[in-house]
């Protein structure tokens, strides 16, 4: 016996990262007006443009203790933009909220001196940085020195969906432009961050996720761009860096990185000499990270104990986008190495495993290697650490560099995540266009029968050719057989795709750097529904049941093939009503009934439950159409259904085989469900001769006003046809009938009647007529007095 489902409980209840385009539209100070600096004393939300033009008094001071929210801002200058002490004054532990707001680093234009710090923190209670932009910052980017919290999840520090673009440690030459080193005494390059920890220690729930870092060679001088510096979180909630994408370490003067000395990681653990274990970088999760184009190390563990780097993509041809080397010997691409010579304890008991490394170098020699992973230092924990492939001198290449931008292109799409504040929109270079393929229908497992294909044109519509594309199915039923591609001088690209089974639609997006992308829909063809012989029927599941349609009962279709195999099938959403009522299709099915469509309520692999539509007298044929409205759509064959005036049915608190079912009532005045004591756990009490009744039911046929199909009604509606209503087999008085018709709010029917003072004890059947076909012998009342 195939099982019913009830409606009735719910019912109640261009080139991509090669150099040749530009990553911003424009700096988000441009055109705005700023005023000077300030100093934020007290708690509470502040937006605002705020500048200094002093390298030494930053756009914003924060010396509040309570919990400061900065919002919507944007800060800029050639010094600190914001900084929570003020060395000759006492400084407060800052609890600060930063998000959608933009730092913006200027030229000190004095000879020797360097940008200050976007966001520069000292022993904080608490920080959040999210949704900001950062643009030719210099220093630590955003830096936290100390702590002062209380070791709580809610005291501890995240930055989180933020961009970077140039983190900018170069020394100004005073005449509007900079040093090709950092210090002008001695060749060796000065430190920056995107982001660093330092001597935060013991801190639970500390995050860093999400966020886009490019640094582009010659407008960038970086070190370490994530760096945890003798900073540790605890055994049981470690760091956790992941799921940013990294691109660009270089030296101030990129491919002089060997006579700077450079040393630049793209996330390194660090410190110094130490004997004290909980003084050193420790518990630190670093995964799921994209490392890419560095002139010196991709990731680093230099100092530390229980740090686990996994899962981790590191990349890099050691060239700059005209071919020029990058590279210092010896270039790394994950390394592990006691630097700082620290005793077993301090260093140690780390793990290494199941990343992808490949590192191209130049040695001083002139030849090229490879260098993909260095453990000069063994880690404890090492395994399922794999070369780039192939693994030769030659590889990987910038085009391959440029497929890790859409790689992180496609995990934000995948992810649903936006990197970057609402104040800098990133430039189009053009767009992505259809050119043939869309709207194809193949059979599951086979290759569609054409490639789909797409031209990259710029924003005046002319053809480009070298745009690195990515092809991403974005449904997991179907894969690309090129998931990468360039496009030609006609800026044509293409890739033939394989289809999986599952759900019909499959979607394709195809993204470039810099370009608006395109979508195909495709469909993998699938088994039509199949209606069993008498499988339409009354919702309610009466014995014997309702074999007619009538208009707007809701009535229920049994068979198979509904959805796709592995589909369990739901409840339509409320989100998915339109204008306020039933849709007529849900997970891709429709129900046509006489050439008109049913609203629809449920959708199971074997079941659904709908709304008949207004229908006049006679046969109907019905079919379920899958996939509806799609070129994949089929429809099974017809059912012919008998209809009527009205098809009154009770709905139920239970099923039984025998179909005597406990009709699903209210007490009208107390809202106290009625039936009998030893159902539903006891929630149940037996109605009294004189209660006043509501029972729900389905199929009273025409109403007055009438409704459409699937709508909701906001107030009554009474039903048209002459009814009349029984219990044991004795009619009840007009005047104990007091409503039948639509359950305002519902999309089912209600019933309002007094119980006789004479109605005998027990379960007695309850059966309305409306027009004079009355619903199914075997409902029950239970009265007790």
């Amino acid at each position: 016996m195939i099982p019913r489902l009830s409606p009735f409980a719910s019912i109640l209840a261009s080139l991509a990262l090669s150099g040749a385009f530009p990553l911003w539209a424009q700096q988000c100070d441009a055109g705005v007006s700023f005023s000077g600096p300030i100093v934020i004393t007290e708690g509470g939300t502040y937006s605002g443009n705020w500048q200094s033009t002093d390298p030494k008094v930053p756009a914003v001071t924060v010396l509040a203790t309570a919990l400061v929210t900065i919002v919507n801002s944007r800060l800029r200058g050639p010094g600190d933009l914001l900084r929570s002490y003020v060395a000759e004054l006492s400084y407060p532990a800052v609890n600060l909220v930063v998000r959608q707001s933009c730092f913006v680093g200027t030229n000190p234009n004095i000879l020797g001196v360097s940008k200050g710090t976007p966001i520069s923190l000292f022993e904080p209670v608490s920080v959040l940085v999210e949704f900001c932009d950062f643009e030719s910052t210099g220093s630590h980017g955003v830096y936290v020195n100390g702590y002062r919290g209380n070791y709580t999840a809610s005291n501890t520090i995240k930055f989180l969906q933020n961009r970077f673009r140039n983190i900018d440690a170069r020394y100004s030459d005073g005449r509007g432009g900079y040093l090709k080193v950092s210090r002008s005494d001695r060749a060796v390059d000065n430190s920056a961050d995107a982001m660093q920890l330092d001597h935060v220690q013991g801190v639970p729930g500390i995050e860093i996720a999400w966020n886009q870092i490019i640094n582009e060679p010659d407008q960038s001088a970086v070190a370490d761009t994530i760096s945890v510096y003798a900073s540790s979180g605890t055994p049981a909630s470690p760091i956790r860096i992941h799921d940013n994408f990294v691109r660009g370490n270089y030296a101030a003067d990129p491919v002089n990185a060997d006579g700077l000395q450079y040393t630049g990681s793209g996330i390194n653990t660090n410190g110094r000499f130490e004997t004290n274990p909980d003084r050193a970088a420790a518990h630190v999760k670093i995964h799921d990270n994209q490392v890419v184009s560095f002139g010196f190390e991709g990731i680093g563990v230099s100092s530390g104990h229980d740090i686990e780097v996994y899962s981790n993509r590191v990349i890099s041809s050691g060239l700059s986008s005209d071919g020029a080397n990058i590279s210092r010997p010896p270039s790394l691409g994950i390394k592990h190495q006691n630097v700082y010579r620290s005793p077993a304890g301090v260093f140690g008991g780390n793990s290494i495993h199941d990343n992808l490394s490949g590192l191209r170098a130049r040695t001083r020699e002139g030849t090229w290697l490879r260098n993909d992973y260095s453990f000069s230092d063994p880690p404890a924990v090492s395994y399922n650490n794999a070369p780039w492939a192939p693994a030769t001198s030659d590889s990987p290449t910038l085009t391959d560099e440029a497929n890790e931008f859409l790689l992180w292109n496609e995990k934000l799409l995948a992810n649903g995540m936006k990197v970057g504040s609402n104040l800098v929109a990133p430039p189009l270079s053009g767009r992505l266009l259809v050119v043939s393929g869309n709207s194809q229908l193949g059979n599951p497992g086979s290759l569609l029968g054409s490639p789909i294909a797409v031209r990259a044109v710029n924003t005046t519509g002319f053809p480009v050719g070298g745009v690195n594309v990515a092809f991403t199915v974005t449904t997991a039923n179907a894969s690309a057989r090129q998931h990468f591609a360039i496009t030609d001088l006609n800026g044509l690209a293409s890739t033939g795709i394989v289809l999986g089974t599952g759900t019909a639609g499959v979607r394709v997006e195809v993204i470039a750097a810099g370009y608006t992308g395109a979508t195909f829909n495709l469909w993998i063809s699938q088994p039509a529904a199949v209606v069993r012989s008498g499988g339409i029927a009354g919702v309610g599941g009466s014995v014997p049941a309702v074999q007619s349609l009538s208009p707007n009962a809701l009535f229920s279709i049994f068979g198979q093939n509904f959805l796709p195999a592995g589909v369990a099938g739901r409840r339509v959403l409320a989100s998915e009503f339109v204008d306020g009522g039933l849709p007529f299709t849900l997970l891709g099915v429709c129900v046509d009934v006489g050439g008109q469509r049913a609203a629809i309520l449920d959708v199971f692999p074997t079941q659904i439950n709908a709304q008949a539509p207004a229908m006049m007298g006679g046969n109907v044929d019905v079919r379920v159409l899958t996939n509806c409205g799609t070129p994949a759509e089929i429809g099974s064959s017809p059912q012919s259904a008998s209809v009527a005036v009205a098809s009154p049915e009770f709905l139920y608190f239970q099923l039984n085989a025998d179909g005597r079912n406990p009709v699903a009532l209210a007490n009208a005045v107390t809202g106290a469900l009625v039936g009998p004591a030893n159902l539903l756990g006891g929630r149940l009490s037996p109605a009294r001769p004189g209660d006043i009744l509501t029972a729900y039911a389905t199929g009273f046929g025409p109403l007055r006003p009438a409704l459409a199909t699937g709508q909701i009604p906001a107030g009554t509606a009474a039903a048209l046809g002459p009814v009349s209503v029984t219990i044991g087999g004795v009619a009840l008085a007009p005047t104990d009938i007091l409503y039948a018709g639509a359950a305002p709010g519902q999309v089912i029917n209600q019933l309002n009647f007094r119980i006789p003072m004479g109605a005998a004890d027990g379960n007695q059947a309850l059966r309305i007529f409306i027009g004079g076909i009355g619903s199914p012998p075997n409902a029950f009342v239970t009265i007790q007095r």
